[in-house]
């Protein structure tokens, strides 16, 4: 079949889901074929190497499936704290972990976590204890950690990338759950194809890169949030920064109930909307291709707001706020402007 008998019968398969994730779905694979075609390869060429129709719904819905089962915990709201200085000394480690709920280290002298993950889902949320749950049905996944001073990073790889698909069947398989007890100074994951869920945490600095996969953070407290993903959409909630940046290049980003003092929200291709936040900040929220939406928990007065559409609606009920403390600037090259 071709790309476009393809992507029809995929979106008949995943019309059950959301409609953010459906949209997210079909742009990945759009533009994995079409990326083909550019090697010289026809599009059914393509669409014959992603391999068989059935398995890659299977690996999708069971992806989302994981996925809804760990939206559907709930953290408390952290409280922010200041946190006394520590000078921590911390003999490193380097070891391989086995598929195994335990770690023997102690959190209270780590400050800083990283991730450099090749193929799995990671997720990190607030909780009494630490714990880690690592799972994996790939004997080639292999999963380490390092402790040098007081950072923390966990490096997993595997050798079972196959494309796309490899990318839907091995992120449901491959996860890494942590459960932190305490705040963070930093907390940094570069992931090359898997989801990443941050939850419930105290954070000064968190910078989180996909090139394939989901973003989503939720109930955090920091300094500055730093969110991206190549291929995936990015999402805030009930969080607080001083500053928050998410971008993504092929996705929808979306910031609900969310207070800072600065916003950078941006997409290539995809709507940003940034829903229930404060008037009161500077903010420049921008996509080539989309709508741009925006909801102010509070009526502006000290806000300018300027709205740019090239090629479509832009309706400005606060064009008239000149001369403002704050601003915010908001574009499209093509698609709406909605400000409420």
């Amino acid at each position: 079949m071709n790309r476009k008998q393809f992507l029809q019968q995929l979106e008949t398969k995943v019309k059950h889901l959301d409609y953010d994730v459906r949209q997210d779905i079909l742009n990945e694979f759009d533009v994995h074929i079409r990326q083909g075609v550019h090697t010289g390869l026809s599009e059914e060429e393509v669409v014959r190497s992603l391999g068989d129709f059935d398995e890659i719904v299977d690996g999708l819905l069971e992806q989302e499936e994981v996925k809804t089962q760990q939206e559907e915990k709930t953290v408390d709201q952290p409280v922010e704290k200041d946190k006394p200085s520590k000078k921590i000394t911390v003999e490193r480690a380097s070891k391989p972990v086995q598929n195994t709920k335990y770690l023997d280290l102690d959190p209270n002298k780590i400050e800083n976590l990283r991730f450099e993950v090749q193929n799995a889902t990671v997720v990190v949320e607030a909780g009494d204890k630490f714990e880690m749950d690592y799972e994996s049905s790939n004997e080639n996944s292999e999963l380490t950690y390092d402790v040098i001073g007081n950072v923390l990073t966990f490096r997993q790889e595997s050798e079972d990338n196959k494309g796309i698909f490899g990318f839907f069947k091995n992120t449901s398989k491959n996860r890494l759950i942590i459960t932190w007890p305490g705040d963070l100074d930093t907390l940094e994951a570069d992931v090359d194809q898997g989801a990443v869920r941050i939850t419930g945490l105290t954070i000064d600095e968190l910078n989180v890169e996909c090139d394939m996969g989901s973003v989503t953070g939720q109930s955090l407290i920091g300094k500055h949030f730093s969110l991206t993903s190549d291929m995936g959409r990015v999402t805030l909630e009930n969080s607080q920064a001083d500053s928050i940046e998410t971008h993504s290049d092929m996705g929808t980003v979306t910031i609900d109930n969310c207070t800072a003092k600065l916003y950078n929200m941006s997409s290539d291709m995809g709507t940003v909307n940034a829903n229930n936040i404060n008037a009161d900040a500077d903010g420049t929220l921008k996509t080539d291709m989309g709508t741009v939406k925006v909801t102010f928990r509070e009526t502006p007065t000290n806000t300018e707001v300027i709205a740019n559409a090239n090629m479509g609606n832009a309706v400005n009920p606060y064009s008239d706020i000149k001369n403002a403390t704050y601003r915010f600037t908001l574009n499209t090259d093509m698609g709406s402007i909605v400000i409420k």
